[in-house]
């Protein structure tokens, strides 16, 4: 427990998870954080910020390539619908393909 025993901050788990997601939001102490340990406070800082940063940008990139997808295939469905008309089958078959 690093902060807990003297940053207001840290002292419970409920604290705890509150805390955290205000820096999340850009709204924190660090000075508090700094006043108990000013190596450690820079390193939870900064591991945290990052951790958190690469973990949004996933969620991003995986919402944003969900999208693509989507387009992609509907375009791509668009252009073989256009250029000969399919069964039924070659329909079924298609969309299995790409599913």
């Amino acid at each position: 427990n690093i902060f807990g025993t003297q940053a207001e901050g840290y002292r419970d788990p409920w604290k705890t998870v509150g805390t955290l997601f205000l820096i999340l939001l850009g709204e924190f102490d660090y000075d508090e954080m700094n006043a108990v340990s000013a190596i450690w406070a820079l390193l939870y800082f900064m591991a945290y910020v990052l951790l958190m940063f690469f973990i949004v940008l996933n969620i991003f990139l995986a919402i944003l390539n969900d999208a693509y997808t989507v387009v992609h295939t509907n375009y791509e469905w668009e252009q073989l619908d256009k250029r000969k008309k399919l069964t039924l089958r070659e329909k079924f078959e298609v969309k299995k393909a790409v599913w």
